[in-house]
């Protein structure tokens, strides 16, 4: 499975925050949602049109973009493609992706609202090589299973997003000290609906 940039846009983002991040105030309290440190690797099964594949995404370190310290993350799919990356930091409102493929992103895109709160939303309005992403995102709660096991998880949906004016819904389930356990992503294409699914196989932390 090719990560090009529709994908990875929409890829989960398995974030942390560490009191030294850009606009951390209690790091220990928000964090738990997304437990991050270097070498935290996180495998996820996908499906599209009956085709299935495996993605990994590892933390491997700490870098700046600008002045803003982010941490670096890489995904591969499981056929031994070159890996794909995306720097993302923790700011007072939330946890934002500042680059993709190598690209900046502009303004930095809110991926969720901090602290999560069920019924709260946010809106999204970046570019990245020209490429424009647009949305409203809001904050639900719901169990979820998936490969791994069973979770109680908050959830960020999204029914009216657009990708260089492709309309599509998504939702991302988060579980406690997991992080991204699930991923739906709907889209029409070529005049049928398609379904993008990715769930959580496995999760290693190095604590």
């Amino acid at each position: 499975m090719k990560l090009g940039l529709p994908c990875l846009l929409v890829m989960p983002v398995l974030l942390g925050s560490l009191a030294h991040l850009t606009g951390a105030e209690n790091p220990a309290k928000e964090a738990t949602y997304y437990p991050l440190t270097v070498g935290t690797k996180w495998v996820y099964k996908t499906s599209t049109a009956g085709n299935t594949n495996r993605v990994v995404i590892r933390v491997v370190k700490e870098e700046k973009v600008g002045d803003v310290l982010c941490f670096r993350l890489e995904a591969a799919s499981g056929d031994g493609e070159k890996p794909v990356t995306e720097h993302v930091a923790k700011r007072a409102d939330g946890m934002y992706r500042y680059t993709a493929l190598g690209e900046k992103i502009s303004p930095p895109l809110r991926v969720l609202k901090l602290p999560p709160r069920v019924g709260d939303s946010w809106e999204i309005d970046s570019k990245i090589a020209g490429v424009q992403v647009k949305g409203t995102f809001t904050i639900g709660e719901a169990e979820v299973s998936v490969p791994r096991g069973k979770y109680k998880a908050i959830t960020a949906q999204t029914k009216d997003m657009t990708l260089a004016g492709e309309k599509m819904e998504q939702t991302l389930w988060f579980a406690r000290d997991v992080g991204m356990v699930k991923q739906v992503i709907k889209k029409v294409v070529k005049a049928e609906e398609q379904e993008t699914v990715l769930e959580l196989e496995e999760f290693e932390s190095p604590k």
